[in-house]
């Protein structure tokens, strides 16, 4: 009988040991995601500041071009308020107009994603306390399990020995 106590007692120190490990895994995986997370987070930070630049220099640029094709139309006694000098320099304006907006859009979706991935990671550290919850819970049952199944082995031994 001594021997089926000292197993029931190696078997519930066991499996709490193994559900502690458990769940602290499951903690430290919660801690990686939520560090990944911020990189994420940064990252869209990042892509929009950058973008942010980018779309102000291409702006700076265009009205700098504009300016001087406008002076240069104008040296040649071209009239700017109307016709085919106008309606070019208009023109022109739409398209990059189109260009930078289309440049903000593949930023934002740039960062979007990068969010989705922030978002991602945070699922995955919840995920993984839950998980390691009920792989501790198990590990704890099937413990509690051996204990009994050791301690009915020590009585079947002290009735039936």
């Amino acid at each position: 009988m001594f021997g089926a106590i000292v197993g029931a007692i190696g078997a519930i120190a066991g499996a709490r040991s193994e559900a502690e490990a458990a769940e602290a895994q499951g903690r430290v995986s919660k801690e990686e995601a939520k560090y990944n997370a911020e990189v994420f987070r940064n990252r869209a930070l990042a892509i929009e500041q950058a973008g942010e630049g980018q779309t102000y220099q291409k702006l700076y640029y265009t009205r700098q071009f504009a300016a001087k094709q406008r002076l240069a139309q104008s040296g040649q006694g071209a009239m700017i308020d109307g016709d085919t000098p106008l309606l070019l320099a208009i023109e022109q304006l739409q398209l990059v107009s189109n260009d930078i907006n289309n440049f903000r859009r593949n930023v934002a979706i740039e960062a979007a994603y990068e969010r989705s991935g922030a978002t991602m990671e945070e699922f995955r550290g919840d995920n993984a306390i839950y998980l390691s919850e009920l792989k501790a819970n198990a590990v704890r049952r099937s413990g509690m399990m051996s204990a009994l199944g050791s301690l009915a082995g020590g009585i079947d031994e002290l009735t039936f020995g």
